[in-house]
């Protein structure tokens, strides 16, 4: 845009090509470098808006060389290379422009995926060459900022000391099983892990192979253990499955795909995954937006299907008590209640209420956990919270405790007694908050 806010140049090419752009930044040949993170790949274009130069593979993130994950940044370098800041890669890397790596500072393919993981950085989300030719960043979920020259050697460090490793990687789902262990699923980590009070680990699967490329799971989202059969329950996301595997890690069944109505529908992204009646899964698949029924093979007795109400980026469901489904609708900022028989809504929540009668919208929810008829906490993932809401009055849900600060961007919870186990997402690590009447 100009001073009189006249559009000069716009690029709109649509979501397979441009997803989601963190960061535009005009090159000195006039060209416009473009960092999708969504879409896990940089591009270039020029004044004819045609892509001149892309990096990383688009929609394919992986951790491995010349593939991209969230980058967040590029940036022209003054000897014309590109410097890049991968969010969920937690690395900085200058390449040039025949896609050769100059350096990079953060871990290694393999460091990142392995536990316990260094941590050089958490989370970086900028990157910019100084005069001198050293690189300042941010190391946004250290709470700092890093400045380091070429050879990686650290020259300054303003914020927090972070800590030096962490035992998970982006833990998601979290279990509190019968003996008071914890099953967590160890997303970077491609593993489900069993841990006890003092981080021991009882049971693993996922990660035995030697590099990431081989390992059994790949960014698993959500694991339940059917403790009655012995039975592990794993939404493998990244291998768009969902397996079923028993206690000597034999796998007794795998869903690639669910049929309803005669027709195949593969699984793009799948999510959550909880025992409902008998035999059957409650199942979502934030990708391809379904929320379904299924039993363990892959078969549709029920499936979500309201066209006035559509489904984006779907998180988690859960049945209640009374013959209904709630549905985390997470890219729509909201939780539908949806009858199992008629697929009719019955309650939408967007918005709670303070104590001080303020209207708050829900951002991002990714989960939710119905406590009993009137009361229903809610991870509000972009709020940053975990919050216990009234929900009688349906028109008025009233937050009746709720978290501070120090949960960052949550993926899911587990309750036990007035106390929930929080798997923070960004920090690597759980919590326990409990809330007192």
């Amino acid at each position: 845009m100009d001073n009189n806010n006249e559009i000069l140049f716009d690029y709109c090419p649509g979501k397979e090509i441009l997803h989601e752009p963190r960061c535009i930044f005009l090159t000195e040949c006039g060209h416009v470098l473009i960092a999708d993170s969504k879409n896990h790949y940089i591009l270039m274009v020029n004044e004819k808006k045609e892509i001149v130069w892309t990096y990383g593979e688009k929609n394919n993130p992986d951790f491995t060389d010349h593939r991209l994950m969230y980058p967040y940044v590029a940036r022209e370098l003054q000897n014309g290379n590109i410097i890049l800041a991968e969010h969920q890669a937690n690395r900085i890397t200058e390449v040039t422009r025949d896609k050769n790596i100059v350096w990079y500072y953060g871990n290694s393919p393999i460091d990142e995926t392995s536990s316990p993981r260094k941590n050089h950085l958490n989370g970086p989300n900028y990157a910019q060459e100084l005069p001198s030719g050293e690189v300042v960043m941010s190391d946004s979920m250290n709470g700092r900022v890093v400045v380091i020259d070429r050879a990686g050697k650290m020259v300054y460090s303003f914020g927090s000391s972070p800590k030096t490793h962490f035992i998970l990687n982006y833990p998601r789902s979290v279990q509190v099983l019968k003996d008071q262990t914890f099953l967590i699923s160890d997303s970077r980590n491609d593993r489900i892990v069993e841990i006890d009070r003092l981080g021991n680990i009882l049971f693993e699967y996922g990660n035995e192979g030697n590099s990431p490329s081989s390992r059994m799971l790949k960014w698993p989202r959500c694991v339940l253990k059917d403790e009655d059969r012995n039975q592990y329950l794993i939404s493998d996301g990244f291998n768009q499955r969902f397996i079923i595997i028993d206690q000597d890690k034999n796998v007794l069944a795998e869903i690639k795909e669910i049929v309803y109505e005669s027709q195949a529908i593969p699984l793009w992204d799948p999510h959550s995954i909880e025992k409902v009646q008998g035999n059957q899964l409650l199942i979502t698949d934030s990708g391809s937006n379904i929320v379904a029924i299924i039993d363990r093979s892959g078969s549709v007795s029920w499936m979500y299907n309201n066209e006035n109400y559509l489904l984006d980026d779907p998180h988690y469901a859960t049945l209640s008590q009374h013959n209904s489904i709630y549905i985390v609708d997470t890219n729509n900022n909201r939780i539908l209640e949806v009858d199992l028989q008629s697929n009719r809504i019955l309650n939408v929540i967007e918005y709670v209420y303070n104590k001080n009668n303020e209207k708050i919208k829900l951002n991002k929810p990714k989960w939710i956990d119905i406590i009993s008829d009137s009361e229903m906490a809610i991870l509000d993932s972009q709020n940053n919270c975990l919050m216990v809401v009234n929900i009688r009055d349906d028109k008025y849900p009233e937050i009746m405790h709720i978290t501070g600060s120090n949960i960052c961007n949550s993926r899911w919870a587990c309750r036990q007694g007035s106390s929930y186990f929080i798997s923070d997402f960004w920090q690597h690590d759980l919590l326990k908050v409990t809330f007192r009447c």
